[in-house]
């Protein structure tokens, strides 16, 4: 059951994990992004794409990381590949980056409830902790398959519950919704958080 669960996971992954047809451009004003769940590669190329000089993803599945480090290995001054848990390592990389980030945050684990109970399915609250010790208030936060918040895939954690942890980040931060997946066929499932520009470069 759980072999056919975690084929579902990733079969839903492959079609789920797009930006969108507009892909990263809109959100390119920021010259380093930072992705959580490389998985295979989808989000660098697309951040490639849109024009990012810095890009940095993590993936803690090693055969994902390997994958991505052959299929990027020409882009190795402009990608950055990290192989581990972006729920604790995502913080040594992203405090020495001085300029605003695109956060692109996608990372999920397939994990069985009955082998390891206490096991988290998503690093999200973690990895926002992590930003928040960041000395830049108002990098653009995209949280991708929002539209399962509230459920087993985000431990249960709510929409409110997320964007709560972003407004203490900085309570400036204001909030929409794009569709995602190819051709946005999931509506609603992505979450941006912005900072209005006239309010940008405000620090704590």
């Amino acid at each position: 059951m759980f072999r056919l669960a975690c084929y579902s996971f990733l079969f839903f992954h492959i079609i789920h994990a797009s930006m969108g047809p507009s892909g990263f451009y809109p959100f390119n004003s920021n010259r380093v992004f930072v992705e959580t769940g490389t998985y295979r590669g989808g989000g660098v190329k697309q951040a490639i794409e849109a024009g990012f000089e810095e890009i940095h993803s993590f993936e803690n599945w090693k055969k994902f990381h390997i994958i991505a480090r052959k299929l990027f290995k020409r882009h190795r001054k402009q990608v950055f590949l990290h192989y581990g848990d972006s729920a604790t390592q995502l913080w040594p990389v992203i405090q020495k980056i001085d300029r605003p980030i695109t956060f692109w945050l996608d990372a999920h684990n397939a994990t069985d409830p009955g082998t390891d109970p206490h096991a988290k399915n998503s690093p999200l609250m973690q990895e926002l902790e992590q930003i928040q010790m960041h000395p830049i208030k108002d990098h653009i936060i995209l949280i991708d398959d929002i539209d399962l918040c509230g459920g087993y895939m985000f431990d249960y954690v709510t929409l409110d519950q997320i964007k709560q942890k972003i407004l203490q980040i900085n309570p400036k931060y204001t909030f929409f919704f794009l569709d995602g997946g190819e051709l946005g066929r999931f509506k609603n499932s992505i979450l941006v958080a912005q900072v209005p520009r006239d309010q940008n470069r405000c620090s704590f």
